[in-house]
Parts: C-alpha cells; sequence; structure tokens
C-alpha cells in the first residue's frame, strides 16, 4: 500500500500535479491503535511517506467508532490513539465521526472532520464485504437540533420546535435566517453551515481555553437540553445517556 501511494505521488508530480495533496487513509480498531508494537511497523511507513513528501496528511478511519458509538472507554482510547499519530506532524483527520468530532477537535486529538451531510456517524469496513442488495436509494435528511446535539427525523424536528418553550432550539444562523420552516425544509444546508460554524468557533477559540470553552458553551448545554427533549421524545433516551458519558470521558 505504501508503494502504491509512492507511485501516486510519482505519477502525480511527473504530470504536472505536483501541487496536488495526499491525504493517507489509515483503517484500523481502536484496538490496533492502541497497540504500540503492532501499530511500530505502520508509523514506520508513515514516517517514510511524509519524510519522502509522499504524503501530506492522515485520515483517520476507525472501524466501528462514531457519534453513537463513543462510549466513555472508545472516547478515551481515540483521544490516546491521536495523541501518539500526532508524532507524525501532519495534518490528522477524523473521519465519519459525527458529533463527537467536535469534541475531538475541541481537545486536539485531529485537526479537522470529514463528515457526510446528516447521515454516516460512523465507518464500518465490514460493508465492503457484502454486495449491495436492490437499487439503493438516498435516505431522507434528518435535522440536526444543534443546542441538543441531537440529529432527529423531520416529524421529531416538527413536534420539538412546535412545543412550547422549545421554539429557543430553532437554527438562529444565516443558513435558515431564524426560520423554523427553512430549518425543516433544507436540512441539509442547515447541517452544513451549521457544522462547519461550530468547528470556526473553535479556531478562533485559543487553544488553552478549547476544551474548557467547549464543555461549558456547548456541551454541558446540550447535556441540558437533550434531557429536556428526552421527556416527551423517549428515542432521545440514549442521546441523552450518551452525552453524559461524552461530559464525564472528557
Amino acid at each position: 500500500d505504501a508503494e502504491l501511494t509512492r507511485r501516486l505521488r510519482l505519477h502525480l508530480d511527473d504530470n504536472g500535479a505536483g501541487s496536488t495533496v495526499i491525504y493517507y487513509p489509515l483503517v484500523a480498531s481502536l484496538r490496533l491503535l492502541r497497540d504500540r508494537e503492532a501499530m511500530a511497523p505502520i508509523m514506520t511507513q508513515l514516517r517514510q511517506l511524509i519524510a519522502g513528501r509522499e504524503v501530506d496528511g492522515v485520515f483517520l478511519r476507525v472501524q466501528g467508532f462514531g457519534a453513537t458509538k463513543a462510549g466513555p472507554r472508545n472516547l478515551r482510547s481515540y483521544l490516546m490513539a491521536a495523541r501518539d499519530l500526532h508524532e507524525l506532524g501532519v495534518p490528522l483527520v477524523g473521519e465519519r465521526t459525527g458529533s463527537v468530532g467536535v469534541a475531538l477537535a475541541a481537545f486536539g486529538a485531529i485537526g479537522g472532520i470529514e463528515s457526510s451531510i446528516t447521515h454516516g456517524e460512523g465507518y464500518d469496513a465490514r460493508r465492503l464485504n457484502k454486495l449491495p442488495k436492490g437499487k439503493g436509494f438516498v435516505p431522507a435528511p434528518r435535522v440536526y437540533i444543534a443546542d441538543a446535539m441531537a440529529m432527529v427525523g423531520k416529524t421529531e424536528a416538527t413536534t420539538i420546535l412546535a412545543r412550547r418553550g422549545f421554539a429557543r432550539l430553532a437554527c438562529q444562523q444565516v443558513c435558515c435566517r431564524r426560520d423554523r420552516q427553512a430549518m425543516l425544509d433544507d436540512a441539509r444546508r442547515h447541517f452544513v453551515v451549521t457544522r462547519s460554524n461550530e468547528l470556526t468557533g473553535l479556531s478562533m477559540t485559543p487553544d488553552s481555553d478549547r476544551a474548557e470553552h467547549y464543555l461549558t458553551t456547548a456541551l454541558m448545554p446540550a447535556r441540558d437540553n437533550a434531557a429536556q427533549l428526552a421527556r416527551f421524545l423517549p428515542a432521545l433516551l440514549s442521546h441523552r445517556d450518551r452525552l453524559d458519558d461524552w461530559y464525564l470521558a472528557l
């Protein structure tokens, strides 16, 4: 795989595309990433690729990790593994991390996130071993309730925003212009703009203050809001518990 990467860099350079960057996709389980002995040869290969200017950064695809599978133990393991990978000295991007990716960025584990839009909050390589069934379809976009860090269906989002006292959870940003209906009608745009603004807010916060700023201004209020929503939307009980786990782990 490293040799294929070198050949790719060589062909790009020889064909006038020398400025094209290459991000190496490191696919691994958390167990492997935390195994120093098993990771030693992988780290050696990556260092060689970076030293030869054949790789410009690393995209981290962690098997079985994501917004819905980031319990306290997994979250701590990801943070520790990412800390080791920072020794490579190149940008580290977390793939399919969902909302927990913002937390990982706030705590310096990763420098950026890769995300699909309203779906795909985890990476599962096992699907590559199965033939696709049927013609396939694009699922309806979910609605991002940012102040609760929750992804919900359009019906649930309508229920939340129409309930007395919860209109405050409607988007207040430029993507929706404080229009509740716009948030529901164009959920994809709302999500992209909102998630981008979350990361921009982190970037504008000094490194030394990011972790505490995230906990006090984002995660703690989201825990409270999720707890209130779970009282009349039982489907959000697991989400409420998940935010509690994130808080304790972080």
